[in-house]
């Protein structure tokens, strides 16, 4: 009987120090993500303040923040990321413009930046959930940002604002969506029928084209580019289509030479 009492006693003792241990372990990671956000943001906001303050001197601004994004995206936030961001900037010109707002500062302009009140929320293995306040002018707004550890070292995945916009899905969404549409252009263009294009002289032989690129896009306008074959002749065409009833048609095309 006193070997069982003392099994469970060596038994309970084994647990409450594993149990104490696993908080000490989690309270430290939390420690440590809470101080990388912290870094991040520093060292981040020492180049808008920078900015700033050159700006209001009326010092000239070799390169901008802005203009550094992809090398602080490439520091400092996560691989899915940096794929998306990316993408986006292909297609950027296309929609004539994605970014309404940069995600370091929330918004478009930026004084005496800072951030407070860092709190983790949660930790599940290689990923963690972090709240706390951005200060930026005269304004303090709170920001959520998605935490991922790759390769030993923690990195924002993506950031979500006051409205509960996720930046990351929202890119990944305009990219889908973009996409299909860049598909559906190309299917109607594939498809052709000689008389949908202007082609100089008089011969049609052997009608072909190659290499079509959306442009410029928005919500029912695109402007495409490819390469017409006829005959022996290759020329560059430049196509604008509108967008009636959900179908992509073409409503008018001009040469290479018409653009120059």
């Amino acid at each position: 009987m006193m070997r069982k009492y003392l099994l469970l006693a060596v038994t309970a003792f084994v647990l409450c120090g594993c149990k104490g241990q696993a908080v000490k372990n989690y309270k430290d990671e939390a420690q440590a993500v809470a101080n990388r956000v912290q870094e991040i943001y520093q060292a981040v906001f020492k180049e808008y303040n920078l900015e700033d303050s050159l700006r209001n001197l009326g010092l000239p601004i070799e390169t901008s923040a802005w203009e550094r994004r992809n090398e602080l995206n490439t520091l400092y936030c996560s691989t899915e990321w940096n794929e998306a961001f990316n993408k986006v900037e292909e297609i950027h010109s296309l929609l004539n413009g994605w970014w309404e707002a940069d995600y370091w500062i929330m918004g478009q302009d930026w004084h005496n930046l800072s951030i407070s009140d860092i709190e983790v929320v949660s930790i599940d293995k290689d990923k963690a959930v972090v709240e706390f306040q951005l200060h930026n002018c005269d304004s303090t707004r709170p920001v959520r940002v998605i935490m991922v550890k790759e390769n030993g070292i923690w990195k924002i995945d993506t950031f979500i604002d006051e409205e509960g916009c996720d930046w990351k899905k929202d890119m990944q969404e305009s990219i889908k969506e973009s996409q299909e549409e860049v598909n559906k252009i190309h299917s109607i263009l594939n498809g052709f029928r000689e008389a949908d294009f202007r082609i100089k002289g008089q011969d049609r032989h052997n009608l072909s084209i190659s290499d079509i690129k959306v442009v410029q896009m928005d919500a029912d306008r695109a402007k495409v580019e490819f390469q017409l074959h006829n005959s022996d002749s290759t020329q560059t065409m430049h196509v604008f289509m509108v967008k009636e009833n959900g179908i992509w048609k073409i409503d008018n095309s001009i040469d290479q030479e018409d653009i120059d």
